[in-house]
């Protein structure tokens, strides 16, 4: 159990640490908010590392629409923090959001 969170947690870091690259794209407002994100989670504060993701995928949507690559990330990145906290209810859809988005 203990390895399943560090490797959850690795792929946290991993997942959202990408939308940086991506941040010119959906503004700087949604940059900054998946570094605080980003900066929750790695202190383990899952839940509001949740709210703040969340914010971001609205940010996300607002700016770019809602098919964009980085309203993919956001899903993604919020279904991950969702994943880890054992909510697979709430993160498959994302997931699958995101998919269709970058297919």
């Amino acid at each position: 159990m203990k390895r399943l969170k560090i490797l959850s947690f690795a792929a946290i870091l991993a997942f959202l640490a990408s939308p940086v690259v991506f941040a010119q794209d959906a503004g700087s407002d949604w940059g900054k908010l998946n570094q605080e994100s980003l900066k929750l989670s790695q202190e383990l504060k899952f839940d509001a590392a949740i709210v703040v993701a969340k914010q971001a995928v609205e940010v996300a949507e607002r700016q770019v629409g809602q098919n964009h690559p980085d309203v993919a990330t956001s899903l993604n990145n919020l279904a991950l923090l969702y994943r880890t906290q054992g909510q697979y209810a709430q993160a498959e859809p994302l997931y699958q959001r995101a998919l269709v988005i970058q297919e």
